[in-house]
């Protein structure tokens, strides 16, 4: 194998690192960006293998001495990264948010946070905004693979008589239909998952053990290294969020990198492809790209945190010269000396101090998560909590038994239950309001709810599996209850219809199927027909039982998490309300189709309430009152947000007032 530096790969480097950085600042242009990773991961593969094959072939390969090289590499510029997402966590995160910060940094110092992401966090979900850490997953994915990949090496060079090849392919071939097959299953697992990501690597440890036979020709050599680049650059450039990803998709910028690697391995000369990416200012990219990695994620993520608006073009380029700044003096000043063996020159020494300093931001950690995040930095108010929270139990117990116990009824507890509130999340963050109202006129009634899941009959949410099961189940208890003359009909309307969120946190895309539509072809046809003739079904039925029934209309979406800004807003000297709160235009803009529906269901049988009137003025939609927030994230009520609109209620429960 060839040992000299080439100046080609930190020019791929380059080519990564600055699609993942274009692309997480926000160009629309560079929409698959992402895929910077994959090519990182080939890159690794291919050096990392190289210098383990070259060492056990020529029998003085340390496991000690490979691990000293990692940490001289990667830790310092970690360590100081993790530190500093502490910091600012500290300084302008609200606690909850704050305490997930420590849970990552608790997770990435052991190396493991491509596992927590997976299990909580898609790469483009919404809770990505506020991971300043969550870039470490590819990080996490190398490490493990270094724990076990030189030991592997090591036993097939032992015990498989040098089988590398085989070994490896075998690997190779099992990880690849994995990532196929998880992409459709598991999403956020197929994207974050080190079995899931291997054979990437092993791609680059292929090239690197010469699996492939080696290609004399200038000319051939010169058209492979080309279709490589082009492989990368389409990926770059065609793919983006929607795209099935890892799986076959991930084959193409990995193969494209493993062509411009493989090509060079005998040399550059006459090749184009190398020429240009060892041009100067791509090599140097590529040699500070690990600073640039490590430094790009969390100064974005904390500059939308403190502007608490998108980034204006200007600014945007101003970030992207910070980065630049800050990841030069990164690689000069932290990567660079720790690097020299001159910096501990005792490996024993080195790897207790290592251990000492992971030891610590753990436990750090722990005491963050022990404090709720050092509570009591806030005074934030969302006014009973435990209220609030009491409903989502009542939500858990009721998914397959209505009636979620005693602890759940709304209004005067001491009286038969007369009404039923019944929705998605958004019925939860009323039920409040709803229960002053009710208990106000002596009337008792029984929520009955689940995350995602409208009261609509015959509607399967494809992403929610139980919407079907729980919304007949209510409808028999209905039928089966005819003291129940009031059913109230709560969800988010508008997010329903429109199949997404809302503003700069948008949800998954929301697939709605009407079961009961005898053409299979309109069953998803769009989300507002569905939603309009499975509402229209839902509430005839209910007449046909006697039933009056209670359109609730949505609230306005904030689109913010209301108690994360408000954290920042107390920090910066900023008003909460001028910050984030929703104009009445966007709302009423956001909910035309919904009132297009709801006037033409109206009638004397069929009451709307208009929450939304007792938030808004004729410009604003306010998100806190009297120091306290309406709002429990960026779409549902607080407790007292809750008890403000409960007003909108008395109507329905004395209609005589």
């Amino acid at each position: 194998m060839n040992k000299a530096y080439r100046k080609d790969i930190d020019g791929l480097r380059a080519v990564a690192v600055l699609s993942v950085v274009l692309f997480h600042s926000g160009y629309s242009f560079i929409s698959g960006g992402y895929v910077g990773v994959d090519v990182f991961f080939v890159i690794s593969g291919f050096l990392i293998t190289t210098i383990i094959h070259r060492e056990i072939e020529a029998d003085n390969f340390s496991i000690a001495r490979f691990y000293e090289r990692r940490i001289r590499r990667i830790f310092p510029a970690l360590f100081v990264v993790i530190i500093f997402c502490l910091v600012i966590g500290f300084l302008f995160y609200a606690p909850d948010d704050f305490r997930r910060v420590a849970k990552t940094a608790r997770y990435t110092v052991i190396f493991y946070s491509n596992y927590l992401f997976a299990s909580k966090t898609g790469y483009f979900d919404t809770g990505a905004e506020l991971e300043p850490l969550l870039h470490t997953w590819s990080l996490a994915v190398e490490e493990q693979y270094y724990i076990i990949f030189p030991v592997l090496l090591m036993a097939v060079s032992k015990y498989l008589n040098k089988k590398y090849l085989l070994s490896l392919s075998v690997i190779f071939t099992v990880s690849l239909i994995v990532s196929i097959l998880s992409v459709e299953s598991n999403s956020h697992r197929a994207f974050f998952a080190t079995e899931v990501r291997a054979w990437e690597l092993i791609l680059g440890s292929l090239v690197a053990l010469n699996a492939f036979p080696i290609v004399r020709s200038k000319g051939v050599k010169n058209g492979l290294s080309i279709i490589g680049l082009l492989f990368v650059l389409l990926s770059i450039f065609m793919f983006d969020e929607a795209t099935d990803f890892p799986g076959f998709a991930a084959l193409l910028p990995a193969v494209g990198a493993a062509l411009i690697i493989y090509t060079g391995i005998q040399g550059l000369d006459g090749q184009l492809v190398g020429k240009i990416l060892s041009f100067k200012p791509f090599v140097f990219v590529g040699v500070i790209s690990y600073s640039l990695y490590m430094w790009h994620w969390p100064l974005i993520v904390f500059t939308k945190h403190l502007l608490i608006r998108p980034m204006q073009p200007f600014e945007t380029l101003l970030l992207l010269g910070l980065m630049g700044v800050i990841s030069f003096l990164s690689w000069k000043y932290i990567e660079q000396p720790f690097r020299s063996p001159r910096f501990f020159t005792s490996q024993k020494r080195l790897f207790k101090v290592t251990i000492s300093v992971m030891f610590g931001i753990f436990l750090l950690c722990l005491i963050i998560k022990a404090t709720d995040g050092f509570s009591s930095r806030s005074d934030v108010e969302v006014d009973g909590g435990e209220i609030w929270e009491k409903w989502g139990a009542c939500s858990k117990d009721s998914k397959l038994n209505i009636v979620g116990g005693e602890g759940c009824l709304l209004g005067a507890t001491d009286e038969e239950p007369s009404f039923l509130l019944w929705g998605d999340s958004h019925a939860r963050a009323i039920a409040n309001g709803v229960s002053i109202s009710a208990s106000a006129s002596d009337k008792s009634g029984l929520i009955s709810s689940v995350n995602g899941c409208p009261p609509l009959m015959g509607v399967d949410v494809l992403s929610v599996e139980e919407c079907l099961p729980f919304n007949d189940k209510v409808f028999e208890y209905i039928k089966a209850n005819p003291t129940l003359d009031t059913v109230i009909l709560s969800a988010r309307w508008a997010a329903q219809i429109a199949g997404g969120g809302y503003g700069v946190e948008p949800l998954e895309a929301i697939k709605l199927r009407d079961v009961f539509t005898a053409n299979p072809l309109q069953q998803t046809e769009n989300n507002e027909r569905v939603v309009g003739l499975a509402l229209k079904r839902t509430i005839n039925e209910l007449l046909t039982l006697n039933k009056r029934v209670v359109l609730v209309s949505q609230v306005p979406e904030v689109g913010y998490n209301v108690e994360t800004v408000y954290f920042v807003t107390q920090r910066t000297g900023r008003n909460l309300n001028e910050a984030i709160s929703p104009s009445i235009e966007d709302y009423k803009a956001r909910n035309s189709r919904v009132k297009k529906l709801f006037d033409t269901l109206h009638s004397e049988r069929v009451i709307v309430v208009k929450p939304w009137e007792l938030l808004c003025d004729d410009h604003k939609c306010s998100v806190i009152n009297d120091n306290k927030l309406l709002y429990k994230d960026d779409d549902h009520l607080s407790t007292y947000g809750a008890k403000h609109i409960s007003p909108v209620f008395d109507a329905v429960f004395s209609p005589d007032k």
